[in-house]
């Protein structure tokens, strides 16, 4: 019985980590794209289209955006990072959008999901 309490509590430490995490993103899209959610635009598709200037620089990244909205509506946008995947904005030529920041993407898996790793190898473990 003592063992099922300390995995109870673990599970709850796990749901409330994942709760307080701020959002993560692996790629530019899905960043670009729940942003654009927040703001209430639903995309149904976003692409990265680069231009040699683009490929040029090491440092910093940049790109064209070409977001197709739900409606079959393309828009056009740019998005810039002064480092690779870090310090990135946006904007997308729409609804007078100002250019807009990103959240820094991310590589690999995120601490909640190497919780949830370990608890499952415990919970194995245990039957």
């Amino acid at each position: 019985m003592k063992k099922y309490y300390w995995l109870m509590v673990c599970v709850v430490i796990v749901g409330v980590g994942f709760w307080l995490q701020p959002p993560r993103y692996n790629s530019f899209g899905d960043a670009i794209r729940a942003d654009l959610r927040q703001q209430g635009i639903a995309v149904r598709r976003i692409e990265l289209v680069h231009a040699w200037p683009d490929t040029v620089n090491t440092i910093s990244y940049g790109a064209n955006l070409r977001v197709t909205l739900v409606s079959g509506r393309v828009v056009w946008g740019r998005l810039e990072c002064q480092h690779l995947t870090q310090n990135c904005t946006y904007q997308v030529n729409m609804n007078d959008m100002g250019r807009r920041a990103l959240l820094d993407l991310v590589d690999g898996v995120s601490w909640p999901q190497q919780i949830v790793q370990l608890i499952t190898q415990i919970i194995q473990e245990f039957h």
